[in-house]
């Protein structure tokens, strides 16, 4: 009776935690199985045993309970840990301050929405400034940070003196991970790495571009690193 009003408190908590919010499905569900799992095994057991063979009883519903406790708690790390590690979002503001300049061309810097050839993936190409726009020029995909968009991140490259040394003659291309900015998708390592390809695709295959420099902050370093 015990195991069950367990069992059945672990499912409700989940639901609970599933409704606040849905990107843990994953989660949700592995733990669902688990506890079944677990909940199955000790049918078995008190099944199979002897009945008047209570320290074997003891001993095997103890080590089922701390197999599988150990278990569902690995689960659910392993699941969350994708959740806790990711905080998609969108900065609206830096969004709406790019959509502004991609209209007006009121600076020297020229930006333009981006799409991967799939149609999943959206983010910015600041132009070099200063450079015709059929010359051939290196380009920077950059893979910004976990705290920050790709809106975020062009303005950064527009407003900071210091990163703009960096990248001038270049092209900068900055695209959302998946679940951030106008990005679809969910953040997950699977997904970033075939993100990461996508827009290396992209980049490489302008025809202005002449050659292609990875760069990667924060969080963006492993992208970087894999696109490499």
């Amino acid at each position: 009776n015990s195991l069950v009003c367990a069992m059945f408190a672990l499912i409700a908590g989940c639901a609970t935690v599933l409704i606040a919010s849905p990107r843990i499905r994953s989660t949700f569900i592995a733990t669902v199985i688990t506890a079944l799992a677990a909940f199955v095994t000790v049918l078995i057991i008190k099944i199979f045993l002897p009945k008047k063979s209570r320290l074997i009883s003891i001993i095997a519903y103890t080590g089922a309970g701390i197999i599988f406790a150990v278990a569902i708690f690995s689960v659910i790390i392993y699941n969350l840990g994708n959740v806790t590690l990711f905080n998609p979002h969108t900065d609206e503001e830096e969004t709406a301050s790019l959509a502004s300049l991609a209209v007006n061309h009121t600076s020297k810097f020229e930006v333009e929405e981006v799409c991967t050839a799939n149609g999943t993936v959206f983010g910015w190409r600041l132009k070099a400034a200063d450079i015709a726009s059929d010359v051939k020029r290196p380009v920077v995909l950059y893979f910004c940070g976990n705290g920050e968009s790709a809106s975020k991140a062009i303005l950064r490259f527009i407003d900071n003196n210091l990163w703009n040394s960096v990248v001038r003659g270049c092209d900068v291309i900055c695209f959302d991970y998946p679940g951030y900015g106008k990005s679809i998708g969910v953040p997950r390592e699977h997904s970033m790495k075939s993100m990461a390809l996508e827009a290396y695709k992209y980049a490489s295959g302008l025809p202005t571009t002449s050659t292609t420099v990875i760069m990667g902050y924060s969080i963006g370093t492993g992208i970087a690193v894999y696109a490499a």
